[in-house]
């Protein structure tokens, strides 16, 4: 009888959970026929953003630490994601609508009938890894301090020792950091050495080789180059911390907290290149006009020569 008892009891605990993931699999199929990308002036510029990094951000978005799919993704069901993977950028809205729908809850997304705009995940990813950051600041600030962040963590951690030889791949002047220990060295690497870009750089490629098992796809300068391989070695692993952690802050952290990482990388990446089309342009525009204005100055020369 008491077998018995306890074999009902157990089948009434698997029906429940059944009942239960069933439910929650119908809810998040509602969510899904309702939801749609936010406009986000903040996500934008993805629809600009190389295929290579835009498929790491799907990565995070549709898999798990061990590659399989997560239970909650919808977007390699999209028809439009299967007609034209793996080209990102046909479907970047796509992508944007899902990580909108990973940063709100479900069943507030359901009401909605979509998701919730990038900035209010990037300030709860902050406020979930004590960030210290002005809200009031703009989105790309507040990325830039979120990276800050994590870079100072890991710098925090490091050897004098480990300090001296990063400082010596970034091409900086040991001999002047000896006097300084670790500390001074730490403010000193912090100040000179590393660029926004930079710093997303290092934090984004050390972040996709833990998760994703590859390093980012990008053209860098061999100093950049140079940093990146050695702060890919043992000396990195106070930035994977907080991401091998994640697990334990909830399903959703697993996917906001690297793929917004990952998202300012792309920012900074993004401007830079914007930057230096800007350059190029405004110096074939100079080009031009200087040329305009030998032409012109060589007719006049060549008037009054001919008088």
């Amino acid at each position: 009888m008491q077998i018995m008892n306890k074999n009902i009891k157990c089948f009434e605990s698997g029906y429940i959970i059944h009942f239960f993931s069933v439910f929650l699999f119908l809810l998040i199929f509602a969510v899904s026929l309702q939801a749609a990308y936010r406009e986000d002036p903040d996500l934008e510029f993805l629809r600009y953003c190389d295929n290579d990094d835009l498929d790491v951000l799907i990565k995070y978005i549709t898999q798990d630490e061990e590659g399989n799919e997560r239970w909650a993704e919808l977007l390699t069901y999209d028809e439009r994601y299967k007609r034209y993977y793996p080209d990102h950028q046909k479907y970047w809205d796509l992508i944007a609508e899902e990580l909108q729908s990973y940063g709100g809850n479900t069943v507030m997304n359901l009401a909605r009938g979509k998701g919730v705009p990038y900035r209010e995940i990037l300030m709860d990813v902050c406020d979930k890894l004590d960030v210290d950051y002005n809200s009031e600041s703009s989105t790309e600030n507040i990325e830039i301090t979120l990276l800050n962040s994590v870079l100072k963590n890991a710098l925090e951690n490091m050897s004098e020792n480990d300090l001296r030889q990063l400082a010596d791949h970034m091409g900086m002047d040991v001999s002047d950091l000896a006097s300084k220990g670790a500390d001074g060295m730490r403010k000193l690497i912090q100040s000179t050495g590393f660029t926004p870009y930079k710093t997303a750089v290092i934090v984004a490629n050390a972040i996709s080789k833990e998760l994703v098992g590859s390093g980012l796809s990008f053209a860098a300068n061999r100093a950049l180059t140079r940093t990146i391989k050695y702060l890919s070695g043992p000396t990195v692993a106070v930035i994977i911390t907080a991401i091998q952690t994640i697990s334990g802050l909830g399903p959703n952290y697993e996917v906001t907290i690297p793929s917004v990482i990952h998202v300012a990388y792309m920012r900074q990446k993004h401007n830079q290149s914007s930057d230096y089309s800007l350059i190029f342009v405004v110096l074939f525009i100079g080009s031009l006009s200087v040329g305009f204005f030998v032409v012109k100055i060589k007719r006049r020369i060549s008037q009054r020569t001919s008088f």
